[in-house]
C-alpha cells in the first residue's frame, strides 16, 4: 500500500473542515497575484518573535485602493494573518500598518502612504498587540492541552481566532461545561502558566515529525508544507502551529475564561482572555459589582441578599399590578358591553379601549366578548407605551358582513400605522397612541351608519 507523506495531515484536514462546518470563518481578502516572481520573504517574526523593530527592503509596491500600498519586503517582523491568530499592526516609515497577509512564500503589507523598490523602510511593531496575540495563542495550547486531560481524546479543535482583546477555542464534546467544570480547566491552565514551563518551537520534516508525535500532531488542524513548525508545551501539548508565542508559559498571565456557549450539536466555544486583559476582565465585572451595590444601597457582601429581597418585592409588584390591571379591565369591559352598538343587519359590535400588555392579553379579552355575541365583531384597542394596539375578531354573520384584517388595517392606517389579517382576526398598530380613542369612535359609528 502506497501511502502518501501527507497522510496524517489529510485526515486531519479533513476531520477539522467537517467540524467547522456552519461555523464563522475569519477570512482576509486575497490579492490575486503571481508570487512566483517574487522571492520569499525572511520571516522575522518566526526567527525572533520579540523583535520590535528593523529595517527593510522594498522589493515591489502594488497598486491599491485610496492612498494606500501593497509592499513586498525582503524580510519582515509583521506576522500576517493566518491560523486563526489576528495580523499584526505597527508602522512602516512612521505610516500605518493597516493589514499583513501571507500568499505563497511571500508577505504582503498594506501601508498607508506611497512607497518606491528599491527603498529601505524602517519597520516598527505595536508591540504591545504582538504580545498580547502571542500571549493568546500560547494560552489556546494550554487549554486544549487542559480539555483533553479532562475530558479524553475525543476533544478536537474545531476552529479558533487569537485576537488582541480576546481568544476563542471551539471544540468537538458532546455536553455543555458546568460551572465546575469551567473552574477546573481555569485552574489547570493557570497551574501551568505558573510553572513556566518551556515553550519549544521545531522545524522538522513532516514524516520525522509524524512518526515521533503521531496524529496528536495535528489537534490544532493541518499545516502545508513538506517541513512543518512544531511548537512543544513542556509535558503539556505539542502541535503542529505556524502562530506566534512566547518562550514561557509564565509570560502568559493570568488565564479567565469569560464565555462557555453550545454553539452546535457536539461543538463548544470557549472564550477566554489572559495576561492584562484578563486583569481588564475582572475590573469590569468589580465595577458592574460596585455599580450594583451602590444602586441597592447595600454593602457588597451583603449584595445578593439585597438582590433577592429586590427580586421578590419585584414580583410582589407584579402581581399586584396584574390584579389591579385585571379589576380595571372588568370595568372596562362592563362598559364596552353596557355601550354595545347593533346594526341594520342586527350584527352586535363591542368596542373601545382597554389595558394590555401585548397583543396576546388583548385577543383573550376579545375572545371573552366575543364569546357572548351569536354574530358579532369586537374591536379592541390599547395603548402599550406611547404607540397604540388594536385587535378585532367576528363570528358568524359577522364574517359575512365585516372583515376583520381589512378594520384593523383601515384603523390603524389613521394611527400612521399598519396591519392586516383574516375574516375572523385581525391585528395591527401604530406610533400615534394617544389618537387612539377618537379613530376607533369614528371608525364605529360610521360603519354602523354605513350598513
Amino acid at each position: 500500500i502506497d501511502v502518501p507523506e501527507d497522510f496524517l495531515s489529510k485526515i486531519a484536514e479533513k476531520h477539522s473542515s467537517s467540524s467547522r462546518e456552519g461555523q464563522e470563518q475569519t477570512r482576509s481578502k486575497k490579492v490575486d497575484l503571481d508570487v512566483k516572481k517574487y522571492p520569499k520573504t525572511e520571516l522575522l517574526y518566526y526567527t525572533d518573535p520579540y523583535l520590535k523593530e528593523v529595517n527593510a527592503l522594498v522589493i515591489d509596491v502594488l497598486p491599491s485602493e485610496n492612498e494606500d500600498s501593497v509592499l513586498i519586503l525582503d524580510r519582515t517582523i509583521f506576522y500576517p494573518e493566518g491560523g486563526g491568530q489576528e495580523a499584526d499592526t505597527g508602522k512602516i516609515n512612521g505610516r500605518k500598518v493597516k493589514h499583513v497577509e501571507k500568499v505563497g512564500g511571500v508577505v504582503l503589507h498594506l501601508v498607508e502612504g506611497k512607497f518606491s523598490p528599491g527603498e529601505v523602510v524602517k519597520c516598527q511593531l505595536d508591540w504591545e498587540r504582538r504580545i498580547q496575540l502571542m500571549r493568546h495563542h500560547t494560552a489556546t495550547h494550554i487549554l486544549l492541552g487542559a480539555l483533553r486531560r479532562k475530558f479524553g481524546k475525543h476533544i478536537w479543535q474545531a476552529g479558533a481566532h487569537k485576537s488582541e482583546n480576546y481568544a476563542r477555542l471551539d471544540v468537538t464534546h458532546y455536553l455543555p461545561l458546568n460551572k465546575d467544570e469551567i473552574r477546573e480547566i481555569e485552574d489547570s491552565c493557570n497551574r501551568v502558566i505558573m510553572e513556566n514551563r518551556e515553550v519549544r518551537t521545531t522545524w522538522m520534516e513532516r514524516n520525522e515529525a509524524e512518526r515521533k508525535y503521531g496524529f496528536v500532531l495535528y489537534q490544532g488542524g493541518a499545516v502545508p508544507g513538506r517541513k512543518i513548525r512544531v511548537v512543544e508545551i513542556e509535558d503539556w501539548d505539542i502541535e503542529a502551529c505556524g502562530g506566534t508565542h512566547v518562550h514561557r508559559t509564565g509570560e502568559v498571565g493570568f488565564f479567565k475564561i469569560s464565555r462557555v456557549d453550545r454553539i452546535q450539536d457536539g461543538v463548544i466555544r470557549i472564550e477566554f482572555k489572559v495576561g492584562p486583559k484578563a486583569v481588564d476582565y475582572i475590573r469590569e465585572l468589580e465595577d458592574t459589582i460596585e455599580e450594583a451595590v451602590s444602586l441597592l444601597n447595600t454593602k457588597k457582601e451583603d449584595l445578593i441578599q439585597a438582590l433577592s429581597k429586590k427580586i421578590s418585592d419585584l414580583k410582589d409588584t407584579k402581581k399586584k399590578y396584574a390584579k389591579l390591571m385585571s379589576e380595571i379591565n372588568d370595568l372596562l369591559l362592563e362598559e364596552i358591553r353596557d355601550k354595545k352598538i347593533t346594526t341594520k343587519d342586527g350584527i352586535n359590535i363591542f368596542y373601545g379601549l382597554i389595558h394590555a400588555e401585548n397583543d396576546k392579553e388583548m385577543l383573550d379579552l376579545a375572545e371573552l366578548l366575543l364569546k357572548e355575541l351569536d354574530d358579532g365583531l369586537v374591536i379592541l384597542g390599547a395603548r402599550i407605551g406611547e404607540k397604540a394596539r388594536v385587535v378585532s375578531l367576528s363570528k358568524g354573520r359577522a364574517k359575512s358582513v365585516f372583515h376583520a384584517g381589512e378594520i384593523v388595517r383601515e384603523i390603524c392606517s389613521k394611527l400612521s400605522g399598519g396591519g392586516g389579517g383574516s375574516k375572523e382576526k385581525g391585528i395591527g398598530g401604530g406610533p400615534k397612541g394617544h389618537e387612539l380613542p377618537r379613530v376607533i369612535e369614528e371608525y364605529v359609528l360610521r360603519i354602523c351608519e354605513g350598513s
